[in-house]
């Protein structure tokens, strides 16, 4: 059974409980945290988008895609807050067309918001094998960059980082496993 509220809005003093169903919103509608304006600078307090999901993770460059064996993602979006976890395998790698300074890069399932100099570091490479670091590197990281669906895969030293590039995979079957939280438009 339906109800109609009264077009002055309905007020609850004891909460509201839903014994069956879902609550809907229409769209550009939320949840609204307004009586609580914590922060200078803040743009909003109203809880508007969920999502969750998989998507296809890739291996890239610039201008190359590598061909996967295997490619799993999974996402969860809560409002502007995407947090992801995804794993490739690479059936051709080696098909990367041998310019070895071209950047490696991996998808992510939205694009990164459009901020200029917001390059958000919240990008874990948990996994890696068959390839090769250069000397005095030990790991790999990642990082978003804005207006962009990848990240820049970079290596890990006590120099600081450098660049992950073609001329790093080695072998086919290159396996890596990513995830981490970013922000989205």
């Amino acid at each position: 059974m339906a109800a109609t509220i009264p077009t002055n809005g309905l007020g609850l003093a004891s909460g509201l409980a839903i014994t069956d169903g879902d609550l809907t919103f229409a769209s550009g509608h939320g949840i609204s945290f307004a009586a609580t304006s914590d922060a200078g600078g803040m743009a909003s307090e109203l809880l508007d988008d969920y999502e969750e999901g998989t998507f296809t993770p890739s291996l890239k460059t610039s201008v190359n895609t590598a061909g996967a064996g295997t490619a799993v993602g999974a996402y969860r979006k809560v409002g502007s807050i995407v947090t992801f976890g995804a794993y490739i395998i690479c059936n051709n790698a080696t098909s990367f067309d041998g310019v070895s300074s071209r950047s490696i890069r991996t998808s992510l399932p939205f694009t990164a918001k459009n901020t200029t100099n917001l390059y958000t570091g919240g990008i874990t490479i948990s996994y890696f094998y068959l390839c090769s670091l250069s000397t005095g590197y030990y790991g790999l990281s990642a990082y978003t960059v804005p207006n962009e669906d990848v990240n820049r895969i970079v290596q890990e030293g006590n120099g600081g980082v450098l660049g992950f590039n073609e001329g790093n995979l080695d072998n086919d079957g290159f396996q890596i496993m990513y995830g981490g939280s970013y922000i989205v438009e």
